[in-house]
Order: structure tokens, then sequence, then C-alpha cells
């Protein structure tokens, strides 16, 4: 297993998507910003949840204006990476995914609710390849294992990726 990076690491970092969905023709725009979890503590108290939001606004839109060159337009929204489709963004690993991996990511995301959470834990902390399978006695299948208790059909999703068989 490798040591999964903090900026693709949802159980270490608070990773926020700043995108603006677009109806017309083009690229998305977005900006990614990654801070440690907040304390249960903190998450309790107001004041400290507030203080969080407001920062990682604030980075955002400093991000939007050294990115695009122009402020953040007021209707991008603000999302987590757990709840944001793999598929609606260019993949922004340190592994990067061939063409037809790309597309393997794009054909589960039309069956299942892979999200970028999943797919960083599967390819930057398993080091697995979309569309290739693993031995299911693979000792990264704990960490796969560990994040489908809190959801039911992550791993189904994670083998759909992998073209594993249920």
């Amino acid at each position: 297993m490798q040591k999964l990076d903090p900026q693709y690491d949802v159980r270490a970092s608070s990773i926020f998507m700043y995108i603006e969905w677009k109806e017309a023709d083009g690229p998305l725009r977005y900006v990614k910003t990654v801070h440690p979890r907040l304390s249960p503590e903190d998450l309790l108290n107001r004041d400290a949840l507030h203080a969080h939001y407001k920062a990682v606004g604030e980075e955002a839109r400093e991000l939007w204006l050294r990115k695009y060159d122009q402020p953040m337009p007021e209707d991008v929204m603000m999302q987590w990476a757990e709840q944001t489709p793999a598929d609606c963004l260019p993949y922004d690993g340190t592994v990067a995914l061939s063409p037809q991996e790309w597309e393997v990511v794009q054909s589960v995301c039309r069956t299942s609710e892979l999200t970028l959470a999943m797919l960083w834990l599967v390819v930057e902390g398993c080091g697995w390849r979309p569309g290739q399978p693993v031995p299911v006695d693979a000792p990264e299948w704990e960490l796969i294992r560990a994040e489908g208790k809190e959801d039911g059909g992550y791993l189904e999703i994670v083998r759909s990726l992998l073209g594993m068989p249920d």
C-alpha cells in the first residue's frame, strides 16, 4: 500500500471542489482546496466551523483568481470530493490515466456513483489501474473494505472500476 497524499485523502483532509457547472459547451472551470480535517470538537463548535468554511472560501477565491485571472463567479458551487463524480473533471492525480483507463472511469460513472475520492483511493492509494483486476487477497483491499463499511455500494463500485465480477 502506498501512503496516500493528503491532497487525495478524504480521511485526512477536507477536500472541496469549487466548480462552475455550465450548460453550454466548453471546459468546466474549477479549483480544489485541501485542508486538514476538523476535530470532532470543532465540528460541533459553530464558530470554529464558520471560520473554517470562511477560510476555505477565501482560499478558493484566491486560487480561482490566480488560475483564471478573474474573480470567481457567484454561481460556482462548492462540493466535497466524496460527492463529486469522478468523470466530471480531468483526473488530477500524480499517476496519469491512459485514454483507455479514462474510458473505464467514464463507463463506471454512467452506471454507479464513482466519486473523485474513490478514484483517488484506488489509483493513488492502492496503486491500482482502472480496468485491471487485482487479486482478491491483495492487502490494499483492507483500505477499500474500511471505506465500504460506511457505504454499502463502495466495494461493488471499486470492483466494477477494476473490471472484476461481483
